[in-house]
């Protein structure tokens, strides 16, 4: 099993993003992400039917999640809720280790 972490994370409207987690086991120890397949969405609440999929990367204890400048301009400045899934093909067990809220600053410059 693994520790859930709630995080609260900026976004700049308009810019690339990128934001590394560091995926710990219940006893704080590093969980081995191996044969688990990260997946991320953010959603303006947990009802909305719409989402923004992030692109996740992994190594063996880390995820990354990426929005591109394109993907960032899309959201309204707004709060929207967010999470990181694994999923194990071989057991069919899904977790989430990772969810917060990320608030989106709309930019300036064009």
């Amino acid at each position: 099993m693994v520790k859930t972490i709630y995080n609260i994370l900026r976004i700049n409207a308009g810019s690339d993003f990128s934001k590394s987690f560091d995926i710990l086991a219940l006893n704080g120890s590093p969980f081995e992400l191996t044969d688990w397949i990260p997946t991320c969405q953010f959603r303006k609440d947990y009802t909305s039917r719409s989402a923004v999929s992030a692109t996740c990367s992994k190594t063996s204890d880390q995820i990354t999640i990426e929005l591109s400048s394109e993907q960032t301009f899309e959201l309204d400045k707004w709060s929207y809720v967010f999470d990181i899934q694994i999923s194990n093909s071989s057991t069919g067990m899904t977790l989430k280790p990772i969810n917060g809220v990320a608030y989106i600053d709309n930019g300036v410059t064009r």
